[in-house]
């Protein structure tokens, strides 16, 4: 139980680690113009679309462009875990000593990881294929072209 706690607790420290250093790196667009004359309410209240800074991709867009950024976070924090968990069954395995219960444990933790992987790759091409399908409609483009970005 220790054990289970420990690796829980260092894949979600790896994980937040990994957000912020997303969103350091996550340099503006274009450098924000310097505030000219105005009081400090005016300043303080630029959006993020004016100062070019969208961080994570979930301001100063559309909706088009917004809910697909949101689903490819909430699928990859998903797929984050399932490969935790497959990390965890082999540290289990390896660790099992000859005691065929545990053995038996990380076979179906990683058999069940492994199901719900391919789920959440099959989740991410429908809604990959929904989007760009409802995309193109709502555009009223379509050129017909296989792989096209229109």
């Amino acid at each position: 139980m220790k054990a289970i706690k420990y690796i829980l607790s260092i894949a979600i420290a790896v994980t937040c680690l990994a957000a912020a250093a997303g969103s350091v790196m996550a340099a503006p667009a274009a450098p924000p113009a310097a505030p000219t004359g105005g009081n400090l309410y005016e300043k303080m209240s630029k959006s993020s679309a004016d100062t070019g800074f969208t961080g994570a991709g979930l301001s100063g867009g559309e909706l088009q462009q917004v809910v697909p950024n949101i689903i490819r976070g909430f699928l990859g924090i998903l797929g984050i875990i399932c490969v935790v968990l497959i990390i965890y069954a082999g540290y289990l395995w390896m660790t099992a000593g000859g005691n065929e219960e545990q053995v038996t444990k990380a076979k179906k933790l990683i058999t069940n990881a492994v199901i719900g992987l391919i789920i959440i790759m099959l989740a991410y091409s429908i809604s990959y294929f929904v989007i760009k399908t409802l995309s193109r409609a709502t555009k009223g483009v379509d050129c017909g072209c296989p792989g096209c970005p229109c």
